[in-house]
C-alpha cells in the first residue's frame, strides 16, 4: 500500500453518515417548505461532487 494515501475507512474520512443526515434533513427541509427547491438543488449538487470524489478516491485504490 501506498504510505501517502490515508488508509482510513473511507465512510469516516469522509464523513458519509452526516453527509448521508444531511441530505436527509434538507429533503425533510423541503418539504416542510423550510428551503427553496434552489437551496435544495444546490446542496444536492455539493453532495454529488463529495460522492464523485470519493469515487475517484476508491478507483485509485483500485489501481493501486
Amino acid at each position: 500500500m501506498n504510505q501517502g494515501i490515508d488508509a482510513s475507512p473511507l465512510s469516516e474520512r469522509f464523513n458519509l453518515m452526516t453527509l448521508t443526515d444531511s441530505l436527509i434533513q434538507d429533503l425533510t427541509l423541503l418539504r416542510a417548505g423550510k428551503i427553496t427547491t434552489k437551496d435544495a438543488m444546490a446542496r444536492a449538487e455539493l453532495a454529488k461532487q463529495v460522492l464523485r470524489s470519493i469515487g475517484y478516491v476508491v478507483t485509485y485504490r483500485d489501481w493501486e
